[in-house]
């Protein structure tokens, strides 16, 4: 009998728990920061196009025995105590990750990475790389987030949130929440590799900030065209841009004026949400058709003294829907001057106009193209069910 036991076994102590990891363009570097971040003797720097952009990988690493297994007082523990955040350079991912690897004694594992963040520049320059190095290892789980910041990624994981020891869990578990209470679409790693592999549709990703060194802001949503982000909405149409996608729960609330003889403002809070897009096809000529219908309630309202009646809330959801489309249009017209179909249009033309797609467009490039230029008709209908607990 042969007995093989655990022979290629890991102890948790001897991985590099790697939480985080924020990826940077490098432009103006010091020397000395340089041959601090760069140990030439252990790199294949030399080895790449002397015109290949330098990066900053930021990894934020678990100290073994520093995260507490139960309730802690914050004023006991600092993020300090619990994680190690560590810089390298490298031309591409894989080359900062073997450049980190010589500078630690234990095996970098990626099976519990919450987030990867990349700054704006980054994305904008393509994300074929990081893609390909992320989809490739199998550790690196579906669920994890991909995020951009505008600012500095590195300084994401360098945060400080007073409510929480690990700044990568506080970060994750604040996406996460946000999906829960409908503040942003559900649109993990995975998610987003399976939309931007998608011949009619486009991939799209959290755009965040850090504020005051503690708290993050989620600032809108960054959507790209093909591997490269050619844009981002602003906060409030997120809420839009769920809507036009049908998304639910819905956690947005909206401040919407009466006219103007009642000097008075309704807050709606939307509380569920519709949508239907269909494509005609004539004469090749295509043309989408968006039905949006929002369903919510009258959360607030500015003059207390005066009691709505049944007619006050027909003109409130005629105004509603009147600002809402305006910023639906908004939206779509700088998503087609971009060429980027996160909505998913065309998807819709490959499901009920195949033929067309096989004999006319083809690829994702002519979509792109065809996305632009198609006529797309929006509307929007709104309900208002109810006034506080009070039923209309």
């Amino acid at each position: 009998m042969l007995l093989s036991g655990c022979w290629d076994r890991f102890e948790i102590e001897d991985r590099a728990n790697i939480l985080g990891i924020a990826i940077d363009l490098v432009e103006d570097l010091e020397r000395e920061e340089y041959e601090r971040l760069l140990k030439p003797q252990a790199t294949h720097v030399e080895e790449f196009p002397s015109d290949k952009d330098m990066i900053r990988v930021t990894t934020q690493i678990a100290l073994p025995g520093g995260i507490p297994l139960g309730p802690i007082a914050s004023d006991q523990l600092e993020s300090e105590d619990t994680v190690w955040v560590v810089e390298v350079l490298g031309k591409t991912i894989a080359d900062a990750m073997h450049n980190l690897q010589q500078e630690l004694s234990q095996k970098l594992y990626l099976g519990h990475l919450q987030l990867v963040i990349m700054s704006e520049e980054i994305a904008r320059k393509g994300l074929g790389e990081i893609n390909d190095y992320l989809h490739r290892n199998h550790e690196v789980r579906r669920t994890a987030w991909l995020l951009v910041n505008g600012d500095d990624a590195g300084e994401t994981l360098k945060a400080a949130p007073p409510v929480s020891q690990i700044p990568s869990l506080f970060l994750s578990q604040t996406l996460d929440n946000a999906v829960r209470l409908g503040k942003l679409p559900k649109q993990y790693i995975g998610h987003f590799w399976i939309a931007s592999s998608r011949k009619g549709r486009e991939g799209f990703l959290p755009y965040i900030k850090v504020v005051k060194g503690e708290s993050i802001l989620l600032e809108g949503v960054a959507y790209f065209k093909g591997d490269r982000m050619v844009g981002r909405t602003l906060p409030i149409e997120i809420g839009i841009f769920m809507a036009m996608r049908g998304e639910n729960p819905s956690g947005y609330s909206f401040a919407i004026p009466l006219p103007e003889q009642y000097n008075e403002t309704g807050i709606v809070r939307v509380e569920k949400r519709e949508s239907n897009i269909t494509v005609e096809n004539s004469s090749g000529e295509l043309k989408a058709h968006l039905d949006v219908n929002i369903y919510g309630m009258l959360e607030e309202k500015t003059n207390t003294e005066r009691q709505m009646n049944a007619s006050d809330m027909r003109k409130l959801e005629e105004q509603f829907s009147k600002e809402g489309r305006m910023v639906m249009i908004q939206l779509l017209d700088k998503l087609q001057e971009d060429g980027s179909d996160i909505i998913g249009i065309g998807e819709v033309v490959r499901g009920h106009h195949s033929k067309y797609w096989d004999n006319y467009i083809k690829t994702k490039e002519n979509w792109q193209q065809v996305f632009s230029d198609m006529d797309i008709d929006v509307s929007l209908s709104t309900r208002i069910e109810r006034a506080g607990k009070r039923a209309i």
